[in-house]
């Protein structure tokens, strides 16, 4: 049956009818609001903390706070998780900063409410309400479906009160609008404007010397324009995290510009961290010291690290992370702020005798580091007294040109990552990291060669100027898919960039999506991609311009023409195409002769798991969809107890693994998970569901991901996790407790059973997985760190799908790492001794005499052992030294590599 989805409610409530009108009109006074005995009982916790009880002796809580400040992130969870209430009837009760009620939510502590979000529009009144999900993270069993809303005049009397999951602001309107228009006999008094006072924005303490130091930003502008004076005293200081973005904190406000008054001497640690939408700083010259992150994750950075590769401010040096290996810092600097360069690509650095002050941390991680420095400086000092090796000059080593917005390959130690085979039996193995502001946001490529077991680096690409969302190796070519936040919700804005690279990794063309109805590209979701003939389906997630002050969630998919590089096809407005799901927190895509198909993890508009089938020329109509599980609970929940894998295609059917606690009445949704594999046949789409692994039952285990369902010729397999679950905990259940992961996988058939047994995997097959049609064989890469010293080896691991096991384990190194590795053994045996030696020195004696010597290419890299380019009988000297130290060693010898560089 096809399904089309109606029109999306512009929030996740569920609108009832208004309680407040079947209130008679007797009720109402000229004023508009209720009688004395209909007036709620009220606590009130006045500005200095002192409480006030309640009339009926009921515990409450008030909330005070400016006109804005509750915004359409405050949460009554928010409030409820701080720690104010006791448990018992409790009334939340908003009020201005004058004391003045203007609404109250009554619920049971111990039981969960339905309505969430709140907050004030500028007349002091609550303005909307959004969701359904009041106290969901609790994690408390029960439900109050109907909490009660109340609203107030400004002299603290009851207008009205009604339940349900109806929006504030609709409770508002209809109070006025029932009212009766009786004329007001008086005009009322207007009461004389108060002044902007900027001072009561912020939090502050008196410093010893008579200044001021700013703790909080306690303001609802996004604009903010810091006083130079508070109390008549300067402001000398921005202290640690003042200005900080807190999703905890209920006075938040996002930040988009700041002005820094020139009596600011010192921004503190963390300052202005996270604070997305700042793009502009207006900073003075007169700046001493700026603290480690005080800028991290705001617009602004981003914009800066995105031209140049060091970031000042106002004569100061506040990140070079993204810098290459040789850095000029420029003359007139007058600091380094903490955490500047941190793991860093800086190997070489000239600092200014300008530069006065380098903070904590500034080069953590960088050991090797060289400082060119003018003698008797600040940094000379510095250098020595952190280790650091100290050249008197500025003139640092030349760098290679970088093009293509390359970056020097370096693996991810303890990291998997894409894998393929190429047709001459080598490997492209693919690595990419994001999110962090510690690591250099990058894609590596790499080659392994299984002749020589040797790993060679192809290409780094530097993406720190987006946010790297997935690697695509297709057929023909290679795909890269990074995004951009718009926040200014442009529909000029590039929101995505897919970049084509030909398979031996040359850059061919990119295609830029702007707008689109993206605020956040990538939230909340996966990242799927799939091709068949020349067309390339991307199947992703986004949050979306605002919809009454919320960005909402949903799918977003992309038809691409790989040839021409240009979109013939998208999902990305509301309910603009059948495919669209609401709150889609897992999606998964492929395609073949048949046509495309879809899976998604619903949470709203549908809440169920769902797979949907297009043709493969467009994909805003689908032909079916079926929900393969409906889930229980609110619309919009947020929690669902549901884990989706990949689907994979038969010949008949489309096969859909996912997890899912027992979805019943009341459910926590964070029991054990069952293990499901939904049979869906490709023409029509009815769903057969198997539940191959019942762990609800014995709530010992619990399946914890899904890692790969792979069409291995004509078998499924299914790999999956697995995690031991101790659901008794002292008398209580503990779902999300665990003690160890097991992996599994199994042959699924196409009717999806398990055929055979099940395997464990212990701890092979972490990385990416990879199904070679050549050999029919199942491999799986995995980066290793070695010895710390930007040297990784790479392990691909082989699985034998007829026998269900792994049968290898082959290591692939760089050719540096297999000298070191390999240095002083010179006949492989793993011995550095004796023999060893005695092949150099006859070796040394040939040549000596005018003769080749006895040593093949790599013997003679083994064997130059202090790397001066000669093999003489000092090399054969310092193996035989070694060989004595591991002789007559007491405890575990060093290698040979560490015995010659502390010998």
């Amino acid at each position: 049956m096809k399904i089309r989805k109606k029109a999306l409610l512009l929030s996740l409530c569920a609108f009832l009818t208004l309680s407040t009108a079947a209130l008679p009109y007797s009720n109402y006074t000229a004023d508009h609001t209720l009688t004395a005995e209909a007036a709620l009982s009220k606590v009130f916790v006045d500005i200095d903390g002192n409480e006030h009880t309640l009339g009926d002796g009921t515990p409450a809580v008030v909330v005070y706070g400016r006109p804005g400040c509750f915004n359409t992130r405050t949460t009554l969870t928010d409030i409820i998780s701080s720690g104010w209430l006791s448990s018992g009837d409790i009334r939340i009760i908003f009020a201005d900063i004058d004391g003045n009620d203007i609404g109250t939510v009554s619920v049971f502590r111990t039981e969960l409410g339905s309505d969430s979000v709140f907050y004030c529009s500028d007349d002091n009144r609550i303005g909307s309400s959004y969701g359904s999900r009041m106290y969901s993270d609790l994690g408390i069993s029960g439900c109050v479906t109907l909490p009660v809303i109340g609203y107030y005049n400004g002299s603290g009397e009851l207008l009205a009160s009604t339940t349900g999951l109806q929006t504030a602001a609709d409770v508002y309107t209809a109070v006025m609008s029932e009212a009766p228009p009786e004329a007001v006999t008086e005009p009322p008094t207007e009461s004389p404007a108060v002044p902007y006072d900027a001072a009561s924005d912020y939090t502050y303490e008196l410093q010893e010397d008579g200044t001021v130091c700013i703790t909080k930003y306690n303001g609802n502008k996004s604009v903010v324009d810091i006083p130079s004076e508070i109390d008549g005293k300067p402001v000398t200081r921005l202290g640690k995290s003042a200005f900080e973005y807190s999703m905890s904190d209920i006075f938040e406000v996002e930040l988009t510009s700041v002005t820094i008054p020139d009596t600011v001497k010192y921004i503190e640690e963390s300052c202005f961290w996270h604070q997305k939408k700042l793009a502009a700083v207006n900073a003075p010259e007169t700046l001493e010291f700026i603290g480690p992150y005080a800028f991290n994750i705001t617009s602004w950075l981003d914009t800066q690290s995105r031209n140049t590769d060091v970031v000042y401010l106002s004569g100061i040096v506040i990140v070079g992370m993204h810098c290459g290996e040789n850095v000029t810092i420029a003359d007139g600097t007058k600091a380094i702020a903490g955490g500047a360069f941190v793991e860093s690509y800086c190997r070489n650095i000239y600092i200014p005798a300008s530069v006065s002050y380098i903070g904590e941390n500034a080069f953590s991680g960088l050991d090797d580091l060289t400082v060119y420095c003018e003698e008797g400086s600040y940094a000379e000092t510095y250098a020595k007294e952190n280790g650091f090796t100290v050249s008197i000059g500025s003139d640092l080593p030349e760098n290679e040109p970088i093009k293509d917005h390359e970056i020097e390959p370096f693996l991810m130690w303890d990291e998997g990552g894409e894998l393929v085979q190429n047709d001459d039996g080598t490997f492209t193995f693919v690595q990419f990291s994001s999110y962090s502001p510690f690591w250099q946001d990058g894609i590596v490529i790499s080659r392994l060669d299984p002749a020589t077991g040797t790993l060679s680096f192809v290409k780094g690409l530097d993406k720190r100027d987006e946010e790297i969302g997935s690697v695509f190796l297709g057929e023909d070519y290679n795909f890269i898919l990074c995004g951009n936040d718009n926040y200014s919700e442009s529909d000029d804005a590039i929101v995505l960039r897919l970049s084509k690279y030909s398979k031996s990794w040359d850059h061919v063309a990119d295609l830029l999506i702007k707008g689109d109805n993206t605020y956040e590209p990538f939230q909340a979701g996966d990242i799927s991609m799939a091709e068949y003939d020349g067309r390339l389906f991307i199947h992703t997630a986004h949050t979306m311009y605002s919809i009454g002050g919320v960005h909402h969630q949903a799918n977003l998919t992309y038809l691409i023409d790989e040839e021409t590089m240009s979109v013939k096809d998208k999902n990305c407005y509301v309910s603009a195409s059948d495919l669209y799901v609401s709150h889609s927190f897992s999606q998964s895509v492929a395609a073949d002769k048949d046509g495309a198909f879809f899976a998604d993890l619903g949470d709203a508009y549908p809440r169920a798991v769902v797979l949907q089938k297009t043709g493969l020329n467009g994909i805003s109509s689908a032909s079916f969809s079926s929900s393969l599980m409906n889930i229980t609970g609110s619309t919009g929940d947020n929690r669902t107890g549901v884990v989706l894998g990949n689907i994979v295609l038969t010949e008949k059917n489309v096969l859909t693994p996912f997890a899912s606690v027992e979805q019943v009445s009341g459910n926590s949704f964070n029991g054990p998970k069952d293990l499901y594999i939904a049979v869906s046949d490709k023409g029509n789409g009815k769903t057969t569901l198997h539940k191959i692994m019942e762990y609800s039952k014995s709530e010992k285990n619990s399946t914890y991901y899904i890692n790969a369902f792979i069409r291995a010729g004509s078998r499924n397999i299914l790999f999956w996790s697995a995690s031991d679950c101790e659901y008794e905990k002292n008398g209580s259940k503990n779902p999300d407790y665990t003690d160890g992961v097991h992996r599994y996988c199994a042959v699924i058939s196409d009717e999806g059973e398990i055929v055979g047994s099940i395997t464990e995997l212990n701890d092979t097959l972490k990385g990416g997985l990879c199904y070679s049609e050549k050999d029919g064989i199942i491999y799986s890469a995995y980066a290793d760190d070695t010895d710390n010293d930007r040297i990784t080896e790479v392990t691909v691991y082989t699985f034998d799908p007829a026998s269900m096991q792994v049968t290898a384990a082959d290591r692939y190194i760089t050719e540096a790492a297999m000298n070191k590795k390999n240095k002083g053994d010179l006949n492989g045996d793993g011995l550095i001794d004796a023999l060893d030696a005695s092949m150099i020195l006859v070796h040394y004696a040939g040549i000596s005499t005018g003769g080749s010597g006895e040593l093949d290419d790599t013997q003679k890299k083994s064997a130059d052992v202090n790397d001066d380019s000669m093999i003489d009988s000092s090399d054969a000297s310092d193996i035989l030294a070694y060989y004595a130290y591991t002789s007559t060693a007491a405890e575990e010898a060093k290698t040979f590599y560490e015995f010659l560089a502390t010998e």
